[in-house]
């Protein structure tokens, strides 16, 4: 088979799924450019063959929900980025943490990514230093009171 490149570029493709192959180009250009055929008959193989540029989603079981929470029962000596993404990794995955809030006496409000927001638990036990802490998660619904809070 005569590809262009051949001569410059030391190529080759690995499995990543099921009738999915993951290969290096040389530079991002050359993806863009085959990326614009519609399909590539390959005659030997009685294939076809489509390129994509790669996304992080190959492969993945499926994507985590995010919403956003007020977490309460930190200690206000222990609002650091890193302790409240701590905080915040009990439950999933912290995406953002309200600046506005971050000091705030009764809780922080968190962009938190998991499974299922509806089965992220009212409280979650971990430790800041050597002290236990229970702390509290409200997922926070647009447009409904705060006492209406799941």
């Amino acid at each position: 088979m005569h590809v262009a490149g051949l001569s410059t570029w030391k190529w080759n493709a690995g499995q990543v799924g099921e009738n999915r192959f993951g290969m290096r180009f040389p530079n991002a250009k050359m993806v863009f450019d085959w990326s614009q055929f519609e399909a590539l008959t390959m005659k030997e193989a009685n294939a076809q063959m489509k390129v994509e540029q790669w996304s992080p989603k190959f492969g993945a079981k499926g994507v985590l929900q995010q919403a956003w929470f007020r977490v309460g029962a930190i200690p206000a000596d222990q609002r650091s980025i890193r302790t409240l993404a701590k905080v915040g990794g009990l439950v999933g995955k912290v995406i953002e943490i309200d600046e506005k809030t971050r000091y705030r006496a009764d809780y922080v409000t968190m962009k938190i990514a998991c499974k299922d927001v509806h089965r992220v638990p009212k409280t979650a036990e971990g430790t800041l230093g050597l002290y236990f802490y229970d702390f509290t998660f409200e997922r926070e619904v647009q447009g409904v009171e705060p006492e209406d809070f799941v």
